[in-house]
This record gives structure tokens, sequence and C-alpha cells, in this order.
């Protein structure tokens, strides 16, 4: 369980930040292993920040993956900060301090809360895809860069 602040970041299009246990899984594959995006933003969409929890059960392929939008006006623009406190009981995202998505540990086994193992935090400036190549990809965009500030992971003892 930690506490992950990523913080002063302008957006470029399709960037995501995300903790990712896809190395290492304990549980298999995506999406056996779970994935948390602490942010997802597209550049058809600049006002929108997502959090998104994929599990075995629910999950992007499946189109039922658990995520919440927050409306940032000025994600392209401007610096926030975007944090994720992850702890035994829950995941919860905020934006400048306002929490925004809760995904609750209900008991339910791995299929439902396969986060009870480490994972890699990843920085990550996706470009196409699915999803965010859904709308095209604007090549006046390039060339382009992910600006963060610093990311600070706090771990609670005990």
């Amino acid at each position: 369980p930690a506490r992950v602040e990523l913080n002063r970041v302008i957006f470029t299009p399709s960037t995501r930040r995300q903790l990712d246990s896809r190395a290492g899984s304990v549980y298999g594959k995506w999406p056996l292993s779970g994935e948390i995006d602490l942010m997802e933003n597209v550049g058809w969409e600049p006002g929108v920040v997502r959090a998104s929890i994929h599990t075995a059960r629910n999950h992007r392929r499946r189109g039922n993956h658990n995520r919440r939008v927050s409306g940032v006006k000025d994600a392209h623009t401007a610096f926030h900060v975007y944090a994720c406190d992850w702890t035994p009981d829950r995941v919860e995202f905020f934006v400048d301090d306002r929490k925004f998505y809760s995904y609750k540990n209900e008991g339910r086994g791995a299929e439902q809360w396969p986060f009870d193992q480490d994972f890699h935090l990843i920085l990550n400036v996706a470009v196409g895809g699915a999803w965010a190549a859904r709308r095209g990809i604007d090549d006046s965009a390039f060339p382009c860069a992910m600006e963060v500030a610093f990311v600070k992971v706090f771990q609670r003892r005990g």
C-alpha cells in the first residue's frame, strides 16, 4: 500500500500514468493481476481526466472496467497534483487534493482485488491504440513531451 503523487504534470495528447503490475505479475497476465490507472487522458478530451481499475472480473476488454471521470479544464496547459491512496481496503484517487473516485476491496478474492501485491510505477505517453486513436491522431501535436516536476511514493509503516 502506498500514496503516489504526480505533481506538476502537463499533459500531451494521449498521456497516461499508471501503477501497473503486468511485469512480474503474481496472478497471471493482464488483467488477472490488475491495473491501477492513476490518471488517464486522451488528446481529444483535453479537459477530462480518468482514473481506472482493471481486474479479472472488470476490465476494458469486457467493457465493464471501473473508472471515474474528473473535469480538469486546463489539464493540457497547467500543472496539477494527481494522487492515489492505496490501502488494503481501498484505492482512492485525487486531483489537486479533491477525491473523485474510490474503489473498495469487497473481499471477493483476487478476481476483484488483486492489489495485495507490489506494482510497478509507469509514466507513459501513449499515442494511438484503440481508445486514444479512435478519433485519429493530430500530427500537429508532435514533437511532444511529458513534463513531470516530481513523483513521490509514500509507504505506511506497520
